[in-house]
């Protein structure tokens, strides 16, 4: 069983996205258009200076519906998780999440980003590691403002998603601002948040974030105006609070909390909770597609709403 809050309204479902065609017709990018989808892969967005000192090539995976032609399609920018150390842009997940937006008819983008290999140890350098990756969404947000054409992308219309520590560089981007980093964090070492990673003189704003099993350092950044959210979450994972009872790092506030807070400052969120389910819904096939599913439900409004 899952519970899932649009406003202040729980409703309790064992199913959410039975979407009937004459529904769907109304509810764009809602449900699949397309059955196979193509993956073009490798593209170079930008290039950093990783930890170490080395050059990093930024790249991204571009996921697209068999035949979809159609221009001026929203994007979702997935950013992997991984614990800032680990994990790559061509994981199992990764892939079957942008498939599926893919197949909605979405261009989907699968990133990889600067890791942090040596061994972190304090909250400030796990801090440190998600700006690093900010950053680099930054600029593959930038990539695909300056290339929008080429990739048949609205450009008003670009999302950010993440898993994990993902969901925690997904968030942050939507909702930290320069002024806004705590004054524990040495920025000489990292520069400005928008970094230096590619694609500057365009924009980095979104037009709204997907958080998956993640937190935020501080929900006094999340205001009136910001970008809409919606929150999924295993209750009871160990690794990252659904809630706000216990920290990851530097982050505390799980998904709940940002959705509670979202709605208090007047942003558009919603939440899914899946009960007795852990971190990453415990790489549950049949749980990561119902999240999915809700996914673009919720996008779908967003969508409609612009």
């Amino acid at each position: 069983m899952a519970i899932i809050r649009y406003a202040t309204v729980i409703y309790v479902l064992f199913s959410v996205h039975n979407v009937t065609a004459a529904q769907s017709a109304h509810r764009p990018f809602s449900f699949p258009l397309y059955t196979q989808f193509r993956v073009e892969s490798d593209i170079q967005y930008g290039q950093s200076v990783g930890v170490n000192d080395s050059i990093v090539n930024l790249l991204l995976d571009v996921y697209t519906g068999e035949g979809d032609t159609t221009q001026q399609r929203p994007l979702i920018i997935f950013i992997h998780g991984g614990g800032f150390r680990n994990g790559h842009k061509s994981l199992k997940m990764n892939a079957m999440f942008c498939s599926h937006f893919a197949k909605c008819g979405y261009v989907a983008a699968s990133i990889k980003y600067r890791l942090t290999q040596n061994k972190m140890k304090s909250n400030d350098e796990y801090f440190l590691a998600m700006l690093r990756a900010v950053q680099d969404a930054k600029a593959a947000v930038r990539f695909f403002k300056k290339y929008g054409q080429k990739y048949g992308i609205d450009t008003a219309k670009i999302f950010v998603m993440g898993s994990s520590a993902g969901a925690i560089t997904a968030l942050h981007l939507a909702y930290l601002d320069q002024n806004e980093i705590p004054p524990s964090i040495d920025v000489k070492t990292i520069g400005l948040l928008d970094g230096n990673s590619g694609n500057s003189g365009y924009s980095s704003a979104i037009h709204g974030v997907i958080n998956c099993w993640g937190a935020m350092a501080d929900l006094r950044w999340i205001q009136n105006g910001n970008v809409p959210v919606f929150n999924i979450h295993g209750v009871n994972d160990s690794t990252i609070a659904f809630d706000s009872s216990f920290s990851y790092k530097a982050f505390k506030y799980g998904s709940t909390a940002i959705h509670d807070r979202a709605l208090k400052v007047g942003i558009k969120s919603g939440l899914r909770l899946f009960y007795q389910t852990g971190h990453t819904l415990d790489n549950d096939p049949v749980k990561l597609d119902s999240a999915a599913n809700d996914i673009t439900e919720w996008l779908s409004t967003v969508i409609l709403k612009n």
